[in-house]
């Protein structure tokens, strides 16, 4: 048999069926909803490509930033530290242990050195080297970001050997 109508109403589906004994099967066929794919293998290759030039651009930002400054060349120069202090018996013990401490140096160190060495507040070493400065016992370079405190000629007969 046929069904002679077919309606919907508040309630479901209405089906009206000819007079007589009527036997009705049905099944439902459910499709699941497909979630979208919002990460297919491309995007996660992409993403993942991604992550790694970030990483490395940021290892090497990091790695040239946090680089050390060049070391100082290393060649030991004779200093004459007595030429440089004679005629001056007004300078204070602390400056003419640094010009002793330069000349056992070969003439040069990093204000940081004289920091540790002599255990000195940064302030107090900068002061000592300006007065130094004034005095034009030494002259200060700067080195990879750090002060290069270095001795100076006297009178024409240098502290520090020629080619420094």
């Amino acid at each position: 048999m046929v069904p002679e109508a077919f309606s919907a109403s508040e309630n479901g589906l209405i089906v009206k069926m000819p007079p007589g004994t009527v036997t009705i099967s049905y099944y439902f066929e459910l499709e699941a909803e497909k979630e979208p794919a919002y990460f297919t293998p491309l995007h996660m290759g992409l993403i993942g490509a991604g992550l790694t030039v970030f990483a490395f651009l940021a290892y090497l930002f990091l790695k040239r930033r946090t680089r050390p400054p060049p070391p100082a060349p290393t060649v030991r120069k004779s200093v004459n530290v007595e030429k440089l202090l004679e005629g001056r018996p007004y300078l204070r013990a602390e400056d003419r242990e640094l010009i002793v401490f330069l000349g056992e140096r070969g003439g040069e160190a990093f204000e940081s050195e004289v920091r540790e060495y002599f255990k000195l507040p940064k302030t107090t070493v900068w002061r000592m080297v300006k007065r130094l400065k004034r005095e034009e016992l030494v002259e200060v370079v700067k080195v990879g970001g750090q002060n290069l405190v270095r001795l100076k000629s006297v009178e024409g007969e240098t502290g520090v050997p020629e080619g420094s």
